[in-house]
């Protein structure tokens, strides 16, 4: 493991156009990488905050995290917010909601060899854009680790919605210090073109 988060480091450091923002495989591996190797962030580096805001969702977020648009007409309003192995994602592919492609990614892997899957069940409660939700939750077993997803619809302007999905490699059975300082500060922030959360 330490030989190949070495070797993603040099890849990186040595390939400098990976390092732009945008959502290509060998980005996305070597900054995970990379990650990992600089180790979990800390307090000082989590209350550091960048703000997103496309017109239609607008929050705040931990500035650690490192913002991707899509490169590809699949999802052409996605974007990936990303530090090691956790992720938070806001699209729309194939116009599914939280829940269905939650769902669906746990009835594929449900039972697997090398990948398991729990859920879906109820996750948290957040007030989203001025309306109360439930998240809907599951759980991803991969290489022996153990995955957190939890998954919100954002309304937007044009009546339609938006998945805002928070992935977190667990630690041992609980939630990592980033996890728990991204659901806050996104959760706490988030304002969309169809209405707002109440202020604090």
């Amino acid at each position: 493991m330490v030989a190949l988060l070495l070797a993603a480091s040099w890849w990186l450091l040595y390939h400098p156009e990976y390092g732009r923002d945008v959502r290509t495989f060998g980005s996305i591996f070597a900054h995970a990488m990379f990650d990992e190797l600089r180790g979990a962030p800390g307090t000082a580096a989590l209350a550091r905050s960048a703000r997103f805001d496309d017109g239609d969702v607008a929050f705040d977020y931990p500035a650690v995290l490192r913002a991707r648009a899509d490169d590809d007409d699949t999802d052409p309003r996605g974007w990936d917010f990303d530090y090691g192995m956790f992720s938070l994602r806001l699209g729309a592919p194939g116009e599914l909601d939280a829940e269905t492609y939650l769902s669906l990614l746990a009835d594929t892997f449900a039972d697997g060899s090398r990948i398991d899957a729990e859920g879906p069940m109820p996750g948290r409660t957040a007030v989203v854009c001025g309306k109360e939700q439930v998240a809907t939750r599951i759980r991803v077993r991969m290489m022996g680790s153990w995955s957190a997803m939890e998954g919100f619809d954002v309304p937007t302007g044009d009546g339609q919605t938006r998945m805002l999905i928070f992935d977190d490699e667990e630690a041992g059975s609980l939630e990592t210090q980033l996890a728990h300082a991204t659901y806050a500060r996104v959760l706490g922030t988030l304002r969309c073109a169809a209405g707002s959360a109440p202020a604090d």
